[in-house]
């Protein structure tokens, strides 16, 4: 009864267990990232993009981009499919190593490009990710490998003194710094300058025009309300010309895949797909084994007298009745023979005698025809050993096929 029912269950027990448990595992899980879904949201990070709201992002300036009626696309998928035609191209602090060959072959496809310079680092704070608790200077070189792949030769330049500021296209307008950083270069137009370097410049490339803002504090949710930051910003994208902004959050690693199979192995996504690797391995190791080698075909028993007695002999020989087995078959064997033969009954001496002298006129050895006469004495003989026994088997079998010309 234990044995069907173990049949009828599709999994044994450890199975489902493990089942069981990575179900319960993807919802607790589940309701963990619905529960803190603030934190894994790209808005918790400390980072420099438009979706960050501390104090070094740029959630501020989009919000004053909207509000000064441009169309601002928030961009995260490869440049070159967007589909935004004219649109000007913002690239906000860009982490290093951000413009790859393909990224760079792509801005030709915008008119007019403004990269606004890395200047600051954040340090979240562990209780609350959304919030800066420090945000150092970066080192010189890792402002200006921004520059490198669109001008040769850029210096980095931080004045101690109150600066005084000069330009022709923002008159009047003072932007509040601090820790100022402006730049140096030949290949810059100056539009907004002090005595020691350039805050807003642009350069004329092959494909399109390049916007350099060398300090980001203009833009920062921190600094954007500073002085006539503000003003020169929106001045600015007034400027370059357009009413459409894609600003690009790619170069902060905030790409979205367009392959199927890579965003499986990628948040939010990448939860279920572990789960559901694990419950695909633990479903194969539980119905693996089910499979193998052909099962064998019990053997057809054969009808008829002889597969009856091999069958006999078989179950005799596994009951270990090796010995009687042979003594049966010598006293049917012989009685069989003496019947066939229409020997005289009664007196067994007198049989044998007859059986003889009828084996030696047809034709058999001295040795065969005193056959029947050994059978008789071993069939009388309860202690014979089983090797006589054999051979007296054989030496019947010969005599029986020898007298009764017969085959079996």
């Amino acid at each position: 009864m234990a044995t069907a029912t173990q049949e009828q269950q599709p999994f044994a027990r450890r199975t489902v267990i493990l089942l069981i448990g990575i179900g319960l595992s993807a919802f607790v899980g589940g309701m963990i990232v619905m529960a803190f879904s603030d934190l894994f949201s790209p808005n918790s990070e400390a980072r420099t993009s438009t979706f960050s709201i501390s104090a070094i992002g740029h959630r501020a300036a989009a919000d004053f981009l909207e509000d000064m009626g441009f169309d601002l696309i928030t961009n995260r998928r490869n440049l070159e499919r967007t589909g935004v035609e004219g649109a000007t191209l913002v690239l906000a602090e860009p982490r290093p190593g951000a413009f790859s060959p393909e990224r760079l072959e792509s801005l030709a496809h915008f008119p007019t490009v403004v990269l606004i310079l890395p200047k600051r680092s954040g340090i979240p704070d562990p209780l609350n990710p959304n919030r800066v608790i420090r945000a150092p200077v970066m080192p010189p070189i890792f402002v200006t490998s921004a520059t490198r792949p669109f001008l040769d030769e850029v210096d980095l330049v931080s004045p101690t003194e109150s600066p005084t500021w000069t330009s022709n296209h923002f008159a009047q307008l003072v932007p509040e710094l601090p820790d100022l950083q402006l730049v140096q270069s030949a290949d810059l137009t100056p539009l907004l300058q002090t005595e020691d370097g350039i805050l807003i410049g642009a350069a004329t490339l092959d494909a399109y025009t390049l916007i350099i803002v060398s300090d980001p504090d203009l833009i920062a949710n921190h600094g954007l309300a500073e002085g006539d930051n503000a003003a020169i910003f929106a001045q600015l994208m007034d400027m370059v010309g357009g009413r459409t902004i894609l600003w690009d959050e790619t170069i902060h690693g905030f790409e979205i895949s367009e392959n199927v199979w890579r965003s499986a192995f990628e948040p939010p996504l990448l939860a279920i797909t572990i789960a559901a690797t694990l419950t695909l391995c633990i479903l194969l190791l539980a119905t693996t084994y089910r499979f193998g080698g052909a099962i064998r075909v019990p053997p057809v028993i054969e009808e008829g007298k002889r597969s009856l007695v091999e069958t006999a002999s078989t179950l005799m020989l596994a009951g270990d009745h090796n010995r009687e087995l042979m003594r049966r078959y010598l006293a049917n064997g012989l009685r069989r023979a003496t019947r066939q033969l229409n020997a005289p009954r009664g007196d067994v001496a007198a049989t044998n005698d007859w059986l003889e002298r009828l084996a030696v006129a047809r034709g058999l050895t001295e040795a065969q025809a005193r056959v029947p006469r050994a059978v008789t004495e071993a069939l009388a003989n309860p202690n014979l050993s089983q090797a006589r026994l054999v051979v007296l088997v054989r030496d019947f079998y010969d005599w029986r096929t020898e007298i009764l010309d017969e085959s079996e």
